[in-house]
């Protein structure tokens, strides 16, 4: 069964409930528990999807089926309705941004804001002085000798009042002095208004909260279908993924999905033996109300000081 059928799996996140909603759920005797011994294994065991992007690392663990169970999901995602698909489609562009974030940027890159003084130009203006913002700190690189820009940027024309504001964010790589980047927002050797530049704070989750951010920006344009939300140099590197059908048994996953809001310390014990050298952040599991088994996914990082 493929990764791509998570869209079915969406009743109970176990992630999104309060404590006491957590402990209510498994002393109940809720169908989230009734069932793990039985609807909830999967047929032929499940496969494991390790994601590595820099420091960060997600597994998602989810049921193989047959041939039978295959066409049945095939059907159910065919069947769903078109705001649920777009709701799943969302979120899994923000985990592969967040996961391109992690992999190309951390501590010491900037977070740079450009917005402009007084009124702002229209959308294709705006477009070209943040193109010429980023051919300046080219330059700037190249001068300098260092390695070429790396960077991704999303615009937004927020509307403030009766005034429309255009204004950018964009994660790009340190190595020069923040003051040398915020000159660079000019025009005709005048400045055009704001430019913060921030060094990025990567905690436990990386710069996953910053990434999201960066994705929720709402553009001046309507968004032409398969184009991304956001813009970015093509020299970033690939989030690289692996596949295993023997990492994880049922019998780990249905431990797994017992302990979740009650024994964080077991998650975090079977996960940090799978994967030496990380450090376990959070887990989740939801269950199909079409398929057997569930959909485990779990995020950690490397610890400090581990390559």
């Amino acid at each position: 069964m493929s990764w791509e059928y998570e869209v079915l799996f969406d009743v109970q996140d176990m992630d999104g409930l309060t404590p006491l909603e957590k402990a209510t759920m498994m002393d109940t005797g809720d169908r989230w528990k009734a069932e793990h011994s039985g609807i909830r294994k999967g047929k032929s065991g499940y496969r494991t999807r390790t994601i590595k992007a820099g420091p960060r690392l997600e597994a998602e663990i989810y049921p193989i089926f047959g041939r039978e169970e295959e066409q049945k999901a095939r059907r159910a995602k065919e069947n769903l309705t078109p705001e649920k698909i777009q709701r799943y489609n969302d979120e899994k562009a923000r985990r592969n941004l967040v996961r391109i974030i992690d992999a190309n940027f951390g501590r010491g890159d900037y977070h740079v804001t450009l917005t402009y003084a007084g009124r702002a130009p229209g959308w294709d203006r705006a477009v070209k002085d943040v193109r010429n913002f980023i051919e300046k700190v080219r330059r700037l690189r190249k001068k300098k000798g260092l390695p070429e820009m790396k960077y991704i940027y999303a615009m937004e024309d927020a509307e403030e009042g009766r005034e429309k504001r255009i204004h950018c964010h964009m994660i790009m790589q340190g190595d020069i002095p923040r003051e040398q980047i915020e000159k660079l927002w000019t025009k005709n050797g005048k400045s055009m208004g704001y430019c913060n530049c921030d060094e990025l704070q990567p905690g436990k989750e990386g710069l996953e909260a910053i990434a999201r951010y960066l994705y929720n920006q709402r553009p001046g344009l309507p968004r032409e279908k398969g184009k991304r939300k956001y813009k970015s140099s093509k020299n970033l590197k690939k989030p690289k993924t692996r596949i295993s059908d023997t990492k994880m048994t049922r019998g780990k996953v249905k431990r797994l999905s017992e302990v979740f809001g009650r024994d964080d310390s077991e998650a975090r014990r079977i996960m940090e033996k799978l994967y030496p050298g990380y450090e376990y952040v959070r887990a989740s599991a939801k269950r199909s109300d079409v398929t057997e088994g569930i959909f485990v996914r779990v995020l950690m990082r490397r610890m400090e000081g581990r390559q």
